[in-house]
């Protein structure tokens, strides 16, 4: 069930100090709004974790400069960010990233992204 917290509008910034240690739930901000989101359960799960493996393995055989967070909250603008299910970070784009170590929140931009290729197309 998605369940909206409150419709005051905030932005990302103020989305992530309000953002729970303890999660019981995933939570979004979209447009401002936060929104309680399900954890994945039976096949949602299922897939993302062959999804992960599978990425993972491909990263590794490549020797690419990726990882695969645990977890991780994507800022997509000043009023809206997610937790992803899988997310490829480039490594290299963290040292752009202030909020990585506090709080594992990366932008849009560092995700899969290096030297100006996408991880994609380095994986293909």
């Amino acid at each position: 069930m998605i369940a909206v917290i409150d419709k005051t509008p905030i932005s990302f910034n103020e989305f992530i100090d309000w953002y729970p240690e303890i999660l019981e739930s995933h939570y979004e901000l979209r447009r401002g709004v936060i929104v309680e989101m399900p954890k994945p359960f039976g096949m949602h799960s299922e897939i993302a974790g062959k999804v992960k493996k599978k990425l993972n393995n491909a990263i590794d055989q490549m020797q690419v400069p990726f990882f695969i967070p645990r977890e991780c909250i994507i800022k997509i603008s000043d009023d809206t960010g997610y937790e992803p299910d899988v997310a490829v970070v480039a490594r290299p784009s963290l040292a752009n990233e202030p909020r990585w170590d506090s709080s594992s929140v990366t932008t849009a931009w560092s995700i899969g992204q290096t030297s100006g290729r996408s991880c994609f197309d380095q994986l293909a």
